[in-house]
């Protein structure tokens, strides 16, 4: 299925180490044929899975029916970035306390496919306990190189008190989008003192 203008949705099987087919939507650019996202829902030993219909909603998420473990199966499939982040970067303390930090700096890690300095749309990033939590004070106006690989980061402040961590909680969430809309998502731990 075509999304857009040249993005293509497809939909059907691979086939996992056991020798059995499993539940596959790929989305991939139409001019390049670069993959831009891959979901796979693993079947049960001794059973299959395979994705049959696509129906890409205006969102941009993709509605899928087909079978996992030999049962009909309808799911919703957001694409969706993982980034790395990194909270207190450059050597900061890796622990945090209300009463010692006002805001939370967070960098938002480059890779060799992913340039965060070009493609993360600042003013839509949340981060917290859940990631929806609407916590961002401002970013960094330059893209310093936080952890030493010769690509530009992106550093960005959140207000502690925002996030709503608690100390039971283990990790932190950061949630935005890109530039063209894609969601992205990262995740650290960072021990969390409530003194």
């Amino acid at each position: 299925m075509t999304e857009g203008v040249g993005v293509v949705v497809v939909a059907g099987v691979t086939q996992n180490a056991s020798g059995s087919s499993d539940f596959t939507v790929v989305k991939v650019d139409g001019a390049s044929g670069t993959e831009r996202w891959r979901q796979v829902i693993a079947s049960a030993s001794g059973t299959s899975g395979q994705a049959l219909a696509v129906k890409v909603q205006g969102t941009g998420d993709v509605i899928v029916a087909g079978t996992v473990s030999n049962t009909a199966t309808v799911v919703k499939l957001s694409e969706q970035l993982t980034v790395a982040i990194d909270i207190r970067p450059q050597g900061e303390s890796r622990t945090i306390t209300p009463q010692s930090h006002r805001h939370i700096r967070v960098a938002i890690l480059s890779s060799a496919d992913f340039d965060a300095s070009a493609r993360v749309d600042r003013a839509s990033l949340t981060f917290g306990r859940t990631g929806d939590e609407q916590s961002l004070v401002s970013c960094q106006s330059n893209n310093p190189d936080v952890n030493g690989d010769g690509l530009p980061d992106v550093v960005c402040r959140f207000d502690a008190a925002a996030t709503a961590f608690q100390a039971v909680d283990t990790q932190w969430v950061l949630k935005g989008r890109t530039v063209d809309s894609t969601r992205i998502i990262g995740r650290d731990a960072v021990p969390f003192v409530a003194r």
